[in-house]
């Protein structure tokens, strides 16, 4: 939400993959720290604290549910998965003049409140001229945050699944290892995207078939056409954006490097080169 923040030069993993492979990490973590949520002597800040970062996974599980009774209920009274199964109309179970009133006003609110601290880190640099310059200008930050949005929301979908697949793991009791992320360009074979994303791969593949068959309403395609391309974003997710002249996506520590970053990189350069030469050197100095 800040874009003042110090930086950390923690760069987000480079595949799709890697960022689910962490993002697994750090479920079990947050789920872990329930278990301590309700210690004695901790600060209520410090409890919310906690519980907020729990429910940023368990909320994933609660919106897939969301998502299936939503794909079951069909698109109107006569129609849908619930209604064949129990025998019932489905206007039973919901009242589908819902989605035609205020329902689609606090839809829009949901959805404003879910990019509204995007949009304000944006809006505080594109006030602000000397934030906004290393960025190239507006208009190229504009272009990357507009771009950014799409991207994620059509992440969101997979990585609602992934999330759920892991607090299931974690209940199941499976642990995961806190082996070192790839961050330099690691990329995968098709074999190995297929295998890792077939899970909502296959959920997709069934959303789908339930909309073209008019089971499942039509406000759930942007989802199943997220769930069904998971392999081809999770292709496009080791693309450098940021190669070529518009510098898309740059931040300002790569358009203006810090003196602390080049010295680092410089000394790694050598090392590379020459990893005897520095050990003699220390041993020298020593």
């Amino acid at each position: 939400m800040r874009p003042n923040l110090d930086p950390t030069y923690e760069e987000t993993p480079t595949t799709l993959i890697d960022y689910i492979l962490r993002d697994r990490r750090w479920c079990q973590g947050n789920m872990q720290h329930l278990r301590i949520m309700w210690a004695r002597g901790l600060h209520p800040v410090s409890r919310f604290h906690l519980g907020i970062n729990a429910l940023t996974y368990l909320m994933s599980p609660l919106w897939f549910a969301l998502i299936t009774i939503g794909a079951l209920l069909g698109t109107s009274a006569g129609g849908g998965v619930l209604a064949f199964v129990s025998g019932r109309p489905a206007d039973s179970f919901i009242n589908f003049a819902l989605f035609n009133g205020a329902g689609l006003w606090v839809l829009g609110l949901v959805y404003f409140m879910l990019i509204a601290p995007k949009l304000a880190g944006a809006a505080g640099v594109l006030i602000d001229t000397a934030k906004v310059a290393p960025f190239q200008g507006r208009a190229n930050f504009a272009k990357g945050v507009v771009l950014e949005l799409l991207g994620s929301m059509a992440v969101a979908p997979v990585l609602m699944v992934q999330q759920t697949k892991a607090i299931v793991g974690i209940l199941t009791g499976r642990h995961e290892n806190w082996d070192p992320q790839k961050r330099y360009g690691a990329h995968y074979d098709l074999r190995t995207i297929l295998r890792f994303h077939i899970v909502e791969t296959a959920l997709g593949v069934v959303l789908m078939a339930g909309i073209l068959t008019a089971v499942v309403s039509l406000w759930l395609l942007p989802i199943a056409i997220s769930l069904v391309g998971a392999p081809v974003l999770s292709l496009l997710s080791a693309v450098d954006l940021r190669a070529g002249k518009t510098k898309l996506f740059f931040t300002p520590f790569e358009t203006a490097v810090p003196p602390i970053v080049s010295a680092a990189s410089h000394h790694q350069k050598q090392i590379a080169n020459n990893p005897y030469q520095m050990v003699v050197q220390k041993v020298a100095a020593e």
